[in-house]
């Protein structure tokens, strides 16, 4: 059964466009490889961390993004690359069930 994610991330505020681009293709590269197919990416912008410890520790602010893409695989990898990546703050998947389209009968 294909699923639908979509995928937030938090990276640091002080990225400029071109930053945020590169890191955009370096998780549509990812995605592409290992999980099913990239379909599109939002940039949501600067906006206030809500999370007092992150506020705290990245001065406010973080610039959101927003990744959708489909897939049949498990995210542990994609997990454990967005934990591990020294430019996400904070992470958030989320997935919708995309359920199989019904078997036309042959008349």
């Amino acid at each position: 059964t294909y699923m639908k994610y979509e995928l937030v991330i938090i990276v640091k505020a002080d990225y400029t466009e071109e930053k945020v681009d590169a890191f955009l293709k370096k998780y549509e590269t990812l995605i592409n490889a290992s999980y099913g197919q990239f379909l599109s990416a939002e940039k949501w912008g600067r906006r206030q961390i809500l999370t007092e410890f992150q506020r705290k520790q990245h001065g406010g602010e973080g610039y959101y993004v927003m990744i959708s893409f489909e897939g049949t695989k498990p995210l542990d990898k994609l997990t454990y690359s967005l934990k591990i990546d020294d430019e996400v703050i904070r992470h958030l998947i989320s997935r919708e069930v995309i359920p199989p389209k019904p078997i036309e009968k042959a008349s």
